[in-house]
């Protein structure tokens, strides 16, 4: 840098002595010439006589001007220079590497206080000669490489430069650039990585010393089975003495050809935790028994179980003594059962903590005391004493008994007695062991109701199904001549109250449905918090006896689901409330955000994630728990005929359950009730200003459409409305006439209108055929529910429509205009 200043001042003064010579020789052109060619011998004296004055104060403005501009443009230079610097100086400043700049000789120019950082010898590098700082920098053909970079402008970089400073080593990674000054050099300081590496190394060295001290036999293994590293101890313990790296671990065994049954390691790779096993050793080994740990290797990136530590060690002397104890094994054989010991005379000789928590009794009382002073008298010759008796004689007895306690209360006790003999034979006392099954018993009756439930949900299914054809073909056949001219004014009347009616029968379908968990149709992101605040307002009109209090988180995500459903489940909680409230109170509407984690999700059989939760609380009579266990249970009502079928909270839970969510009660007697329901929340945005359903005229049209139903009524009561709107109309009995008739006839076919439950080729199956045949078919789904969800599948896989039977003509004739119209 200080070159390039020494090379601007010298070139100033040159620059003016060549601009001064060039204007007198200008000058002394231009005086000649012009002296000769005036006429006037007065102007020619006078420019005679001063013309040299003239040139001095010429030249001198032209001079000043020249300086003038050329200083002004080396004072810019220089403070330009001088910013330049100053951004470099901060940026190296800041830098957490270190960096030096070089002349073509190497000697520092500039170092940044990292790079002063790193010296550690106490004097300033600037001016020192890069050999002087550290000799390894620039052998080996390095201060070639520097001056090439230099010469070339080609960088290099050396990947570990050893550095010796009185305060010890430093490895530098260096990288040399040419700049406009010189050479520059980045140091990264790789001395801890250095160590690092070195620390890594010693400590493998380390473990390897330790798992060749270790006295059992130590293996790695991948998911293959494959031995990837062993120690000595397994290696002397191998059957034929071969190395056993890359050989599968079950040929550890003479002859062996596969995985041992059960394998250790792959019951580990399954569950994901520790495993152990107890097996007689291989033959030929001086041991007897070994025990066998393994634990899973899990990859910290993926949670990938990749291998498995196989840890084998020696238990022979440990399972003879095992045998020696057995009895005694069979009193720790749980830490959370119930364990004592008892001689002949009744009396306790050893209990565990977990006998003295359940008995609420201290564990040192119990020591001596007689199993008929804890247990009373009465209880003991009635319940106990028999059992004690014949083991005691040297029978293992078992008893489910019901047990009284102060804190617990009732439970259910699986008592297990063992007699503990002596080295004659003769029996000393007796083991139990006791478990407390309160709550799986509790289990087992929810799950055989559960089951029950089942049952009763497919049949009110399969019923609804029927029942919903029938319906169709009633209110098929009522809309048609609701819509002929020719229908009398009195038969009109009578026709309407057949179709109110049928709705109404429709609607007790649509909850036996719900409660079968068959009811999920179109399925839309939906914006719960507005269709809370709808129903509620709704509600809160007609039952003004009551106060409805509704309070909706601001932020509530939208879920998933069917929005008529939903609002059924609503009104039917809505309903339960107010007949729970006969004289007046306060209905409770609240909704909110939760994340169901993993624990909570296994015991409401629902899968991790967010949710909306909503809870539906009222001060009304309340439940007993008789009630609360069977509120859900088709048909069953504490109510009185005329208030209710039973079906409404049964259709309740089949539909939360439909829509993979959640439905729990709370309840007491005289407290009130609380309904909560968890239904999954949906990452999409919920759309704003959903339309209601409007019921038209019926829309007429033209083209041809295909009908496909297994119940001849249905294609009947549908040929007869589809001709009435004004289509031609084919019809097909079966997925596969369907299939041969369309396959005949795509070109003609304007629409089909595709049942979704038939025998042989179902809808599902028949609707993917008929794409196969045309990718651009149109196609109406019809269905009374979707059996497992695949009415939504179809829906998601491109199907242009769906509609629920049963359906009216008007309802038909404008869901087909919809989907002819796409």
């Amino acid at each position: 840098m200080e070159t390039t200043r020494n090379s601007m001042k010298f070139s100033l003064p040159l620059k003016i002595s060549l601009f001064y010579a060039g204007c007198g020789g200008l000058w002394m052109l231009l005086a000649d010439r012009t002296l000769a060619a005036l006429s006037n011998p007065e102007a020619a004296a006078f420019l005679q006589k001063y013309h040299g004055w003239l040139f001095v104060l010429l030249t001198t403005l032209a001079l000043w001007v020249f300086a003038r501009r050329q200083v002004a443009g080396r004072l810019l230079r220089e403070a330009a220079h001088r910013e330049t610097e100053r951004q470099l100086a901060a940026f190296a400043g800041a830098a957490s590497d270190g960096f030096l700049l070089l002349d073509e000789n190497l000697t520092i120019l500039f170092a940044n206080p990292a790079a002063e950082k790193m010296n550690r010898m106490g004097c300033r590098l600037v001016g020192m000669h890069l050999a002087d700082l550290s000799p390894s920098a620039v052998s080996e053909g390095r201060i070639d490489q520097y001056r090439n970079t230099f010469l070339s402008g080609n960088p290099v970089s050396f990947e570990d430069v050893s550095v010796e400073l009185p305060s010890g080593s430093l490895h530098l990674a260096i990288s040399a650039f040419k700049t406009s000054e010189g050479i520059g050099l980045i140091l990264r300081d790789i001395t801890a990585q250095k160590q690092n590496a070195l620390e890594l190394k010693r400590q493998k060295t380390f473990l390897a010393k330790i798992l060749e001290s270790i006295q059992g036999g130590i293996s790695v293994v991948d998911r293959d089975l494959s031995i990837l590293m062993t120690n000595q101890v397994m290696q002397r313990w191998s059957a034929d003495c071969a190395p056993m790296v890359g050989r599968k671990c079950y040929e550890w065994y003479p002859a062996g050809a596969r995985a041992c049954d059960p394998c250790p390691v792959q019951r580990c790779f399954e569950s994901g935790r520790s495993e152990r096993q107890i097996k007689p050793a291989p033959r030929g080994l001086a041991v007897e028994w070994i025990e066998v740990f393994c634990y899973p290797i899990q990859d910290e990136a993926s949670g990938e179980i990749t291998g498995a530590v196989k840890f084998i060690r020696d238990i022979s002397e440990q399972v003879r003594t095992e045998r020696m104890l057995r009895n005694y094994e069979k009193m720790v054989m749980a830490s959370n059962d119930s364990i004592a010991m008892v001689d002949r005379d009744y009396l306790f000789q050893a209990a565990n903590p977990t006998l003295a928590r359940f008995l609420e009794i201290p564990q040192e009382a119990l020591i001596g005391a007689s199993v008929p002073a804890i247990f009373g008298r009465s209880f003991f010759e009635q319940r106990l004493k028999a059992d004690i008796d014949r083991c005691l004689n040297g029978e293992e007895i078992r008893q489910k008994t019901w047990f009284s306690t102060k804190t617990p209360g009732k439970r259910l006790m699986d008592i297990a007695f063992y007699p503990i003999l002596e080295r004659d034979g003769g029996v000393q006392g007796m083991a139990v062991i006791a478990r407390d099954i309160t709550d799986i018993k509790r289990l087992e009756e929810q799950f055989i109701e559960a089951q029950k439930l089942e049952a009763i949900g497919t049949l009110a299914g399969g019923i609804a199904h029927d029942f919903n054809n029938l319906l169709m073909g009633i209110l098929g056949h009522t809309s048609i001549l609701l819509a002929t001219e020719e229908t009398a004014a009195p038969a009109t009347e009578h026709l309407k109250a057949i179709e109110k009616c049928t709705r109404s029968a429709s609607h007790l379908t649509q909850q036996l449905l719900g409660f079968a968990q068959a009811g999920k149709y179109e399925v839309k992101t939906t914006d719960l918090a507005q269709l809370i605040q709808a129903e509620s307002t709704l509600f809160a009109r007609t039952r003004r006896e009551i106060r409805v209090q509704t309070v909706c988180s601001p932020d509530l995500r939208p879920v998933e689901g069917d929005r008529n459903q939903i609002a059924q489940v609503l009104l039917n909680l809505f309903v339960n409330a107010w007949q729970a409230m006969p004289d007046g109170g306060c209905l409770h509407i609240s909704a909110d955000n939760v994340t169901v984690d993993a624990e909570r999700a296994r015991s409401c059989e629902v899968t991790p994630g967010a949710y909306v939760r909503v809870a539906v609380r009222d001060t009304g009579v309340g439940m007993n728990a008789e009630t609360r266990q069977r509120i859900f249970e088709p048909f069953f009502t504490t109510r009185r005929r005329d208030r209710g079928t039973g079906l409404g909270l049964a259709a309740v839970y089949g539909i939360v359950r439909n829509h993979k969510g959640f439905i729990a009660v709370n309840s007491l007697p005289g407290k009130g009730t609380t309904f909560e329901i968890l239904l999954p929340a949906s990452p999409a945005a919920a759309p704003t200003g959903a339309a209601p359903l409007q019921r038209g005229q019926i829309v007429h049209g033209r083209g041809k459409v295909l009908l496909v139903d297994d119940e001849e009524m249905i294609v009947t009561v549908g040929k007869a409305m589809l001709e009435k709107m004004g289509y031609h109309v084919q019809t097909a009995l079966s997925g596969q006439e369907a299939l041969a008739v369309y396959g005949q006839k795509k070109e003609a076919v304007d629409l089909v209108i595709l049942d979704m439950i038939m025998p042989d080729a179902g809808g599902d199956e028949t609707f993917d055929r008929l794409r196969a045949i045309n990718p651009e078919v149109r196609v109406l789904l019809s269905s009374g529910y979707s059996l497992e969800g695949k009415a939504s599948q179809i829906m998601a896989r491109g199907c242009n429509g769906f509609i629920q039977k049963p359906f009216s003509l008007n309802e038909l004739s404008q869901k087909v205009q919809q989907v002819m119209a796409q």
